[in-house]
């Protein structure tokens, strides 16, 4: 079944100025945008949490610290101890919902994301240095370039205004 929403509904003034501020107080963008984001948020949340629930536990995505200008600051990493499923979207949507929690109870937060992307070989070098007698753990990488340039699209198109730097 459909649902009809109003897009007012759906923003607060906050995000609103978000939107034209991206679209160069260009009004007639900002209507459309505004109108497409609701529509993707009405698609998108609340995200079942079913469906990534082994990416939301993974650590993956994680808020910690402040930048210089004190904005909190996301992690993506994208090697991991356990076998990448391969599943793009429950990885988009684990990420989804950790960053909407985050930011929907703030809507004049803008926040820094950091990218560690590191390649598959480092996990070979990771197991050499390991000189220990505990188990050695395999690193795996755990995203790929498709998924990176999806995240950027959604942020930059979903949450104007709201990344304040993305470092890869």
């Amino acid at each position: 079944t459909m649902m009809r929403k109003s897009v007012s509904d759906e923003y607060k003034r906050a995000d609103i100025e978000r939107y034209i501020i991206a679209c160069d107080n260009d009004l007639r963008d900002t209507a459309v945008r505004l109108v497409e984001s609701a529509a993707w948020r009405c698609a998108t949340f609340p995200v079942d949490t079913r469906t990534c629930k082994i990416e939301l536990s993974s650590g993956q995505f994680f808020q910690q610290g402040k930048d210089k200008e004190k904005n909190p600051v996301f992690y993506f990493r994208n090697l991991l101890p356990s076998i990448w499923r391969h599943d793009i979207d429950a990885t988009v949507f684990a990420l989804l919902h950790l960053l909407e929690s985050f930011l929907r109870p703030k809507p004049r937060t803008k926040i820094t994301v950091i990218i560690l992307l590191c390649v598959e070989n480092l996990s070979d070098d990771l197991d050499k240095r390991n000189t220990s007698n505990k188990k050695k753990e395999q690193y795996h990488v755990h995203s790929n370039l498709q998924l990176v340039h999806r995240l950027t699209r959604i942020l930059s198109r979903h949450y104007p205004e709201r990344l304040s730097k993305a470092l890869f």
